[in-house]
């Protein structure tokens, strides 16, 4: 069943303020409008704070995950070359009466803000 994904002003602001390239920022939109259902180890999760449950998902599908796990089979590392990538941002969201609401997103490097204002 398709869901709606709402964006808080926190996660608006973050989209514009920690994704410099438009094509991350656009990709990152399509990963949010499809796989934010999809929250299992190792690219999402769910965590129960004291105001309910808190989701996770890095910033890729469930296809780009399919073929990272074939290039590692393979012995091909993903080779960081510097450039930014949408898989190296993550989503941190609520359950929503439309669906999902985005409360922020984090950068790999600032996993601290993974679970935004309730940690």
């Amino acid at each position: 069943m398709p869901y709606r994904v709402v964006f808080s002003r926190r996660a608006r602001a973050d989209l514009a303020s920690k994704v410099r390239t438009r094509q991350v920022r656009e990709h990152l939109l399509e990963v949010a409008e499809s796989a934010l259902d999809d929250y299992v180890p190792p690219d999402g999760g769910v965590e129960e704070t004291p105001d309910g449950e808190v989701f996770w998902r890095r910033g890729l599908t469930v296809e780009e995950r399919a073929r990272l796990n074939a290039r590692e089979a393979r012995g091909q590392e993903d080779l960081d070359d510097g450039t930014e990538k949408a898989y190296d941002f993550g989503f941190t969201y609520v359950s929503h009466w439309l669906g999902w609401q985005v409360v922020s997103i984090w950068h790999k490097d600032d996993i601290n803000d993974k679970l935004g204002p309730s940690s």
